[in-house]
């Protein structure tokens, strides 16, 4: 009986093994399968072959860039902060680069501490600015339509709080589309 036993569990590993290598070969087909045509995905798509990701990606850059070089010419963008705030400082960086980038920044202090190094046409101290704006924490930034003087222009109030520039950029560029 202990023989049998010995054989029929040598028998079942094998043949285990050999099942186990079947599966695995069909997993990895199954997935390079899928990676080529993606509407064989039985999620719905959910797996995008990577050239097809990077290349919507590099599209997707391209016309936010294209719609931004538009509003650096027509935007002025309104920081408006408190000095002593910790996160208004820490904004200062992100909208230091869209200045770089030829974006007009103008810098509106609450508080009438000056942030010096942000780089801004002008940088005033305006407490009635938030009540204006609607205003309701720091830091805040507007987009602001420099022909807004003749009627046609619009002023959006962007951000209640501290963004990236990657999602500072994203909705200006919902704004200029």
């Amino acid at each position: 009986r202990a023989v049998e036993n010995i054989y029929l569990n040598g028998f079942y590993q094998r043949r285990r093994k050999k099942a186990n290598g079947k599966s695995e070969n069909f997993a990895t087909e199954s997935r390079r399968l899928v990676m080529l045509s993606p509407e064989l995905d039985e999620m719905g798509g959910a797996v995008r072959p990577l050239k097809l990701r990077e290349e919507a990606e590099r599209t997707e850059e391209r016309e936010i860039g294209s719609v931004l070089a538009d509003l650096r010419n027509r935007v002025i963008l309104v920081y408006v902060y408190q000095g002593g705030c910790p996160y208004c400082r820490q904004g200062v960086s992100e909208i230091n680069i869209l200045a770089d980038e030829g974006f007009s920044v103008v810098g509106i202090s609450l508080d009438g501490i000056i942030l010096n190094d942000l780089k801004a046409v002008s940088n005033i101290h305006e407490p009635s600015a938030a009540s204006y704006y609607g205003i309701s924490s720091v830091p805040a930034l507007l987009a602001v339509d420099s022909d807004e003087r003749d009627g046609s222009g619009y002023s959006v109030v962007m951000s209640n709080g501290l963004l990236n520039l990657s999602e500072i950029k994203l909705r200006l560029a919902e704004i200029g589309k």
